[in-house]
């Protein structure tokens, strides 16, 4: 399985049916970002209960609210969950949105199909994706499908490919907090750790770590678990045990309060 970061987009719509859909994708959208990704899920969720009691045949904004759902089950490593829901907004998509939101739907579901290994469902939409930005290479979207080609050279071991996708990928996006550079990092880590070099892998995973703690939703996003268990696991490889301790302690206080927070959740 591949293990980088997840990152999936939003999306949003104006609903001509109700205005508290609008509201509910809204809402959802501003707590994902802020790392509040049990209760985006919950909103999205009921966008969709809405759209589907209210809509006669699949729309635009189901697509979106789907989308948007699966975004949050992703963000929660719940893949499994959150794949045929992606695959129904992906159908829906092709039927109701532009290309380029259908495309940022296809680049949403193929980072899921990396998640759970499935490299071959994931090439596909990759490329539709990257067709999609090949004119509108200005928008966001375009470094993260700049990722998932990455990860896919990784998955391939093409050391270079991977180096090269995530070279143009840290050109567009500078090295200011930002998820995508994140991302960078830590695949950069795997290569080197795949590749051999110890100390390189460290390097990079820490930048990982360091970057990841400044964005909004350290705290609640299981990504963080996955950066410091890299960063752990390599600075083990290049015997450097006693700062993989500190990180191992971390980690395990990360896992506590996961647990916990997931035992809540299930009353």
């Amino acid at each position: 399985m591949s293990v980088s970061l997840t990152i999936l987009f939003t999306l949003c719509v104006a609903s001509d049916q109700n205005r508290s859909v609008d509201a509910l994708l809204s809402t959802g959208h501003q707590f994902l970002k802020t790392g509040r990704i049990a209760e985006a899920e919950s909103i999205f969720r009921e966008a969709v209960r809405i759209l589907d009691t209210n809509s006669a045949s699949p729309t635009a904004e189901l697509a979106v609210g789907l989308n948007n759902l699966a975004t949050a089950l992703a963000a929660r490593h719940q893949f499994e969950r959150a794949l045929p829901v992606i695959r129904r907004a992906l159908f829906i998509a092709a039927q109701t949105l532009d290309a380029p939101a259908t495309a940022q739907i296809a680049a949403n579901a193929a980072q899921v199909y990396i998640r759970m290994g499935d490299f071959g469902a994931a090439k596909p939409l990759v490329i539709q994706a990257e067709q999609a930005c090949s004119n509108t290479t200005s928008s966001p979207q375009f470094e993260y499908v700049l990722l998932l080609r990455a990860e896919l050279h990784l998955a391939e071991k093409n050391w270079q490919q991977t180096h090269a996708a995530l070279d143009l990928a840290q050109q567009r996006v500078g090295s200011a907090p930002h998820q995508v550079t994140v991302g960078i990092h830590h695949l950069r880590g795997l290569v080197w750790q795949k590749s051999g070099n110890r100390a390189a892998a460290v390097n990079e995973f820490r930048a990982a770590v360091e970057i990841a703690r400044q964005l909004p939703d350290w705290e609640e996003s299981l990504d963080s678990n996955e950066f410091l268990l890299h960063l752990r696991d390599a600075l083990r490889q290049n015997h450097q045990r006693q700062l993989a301790r500190v990180v191992d302690q971390e980690l395990r206080v990360r896992r506590k309060k996961v647990n916990r927070s997931t035992a809540i959740q299930n009353l």
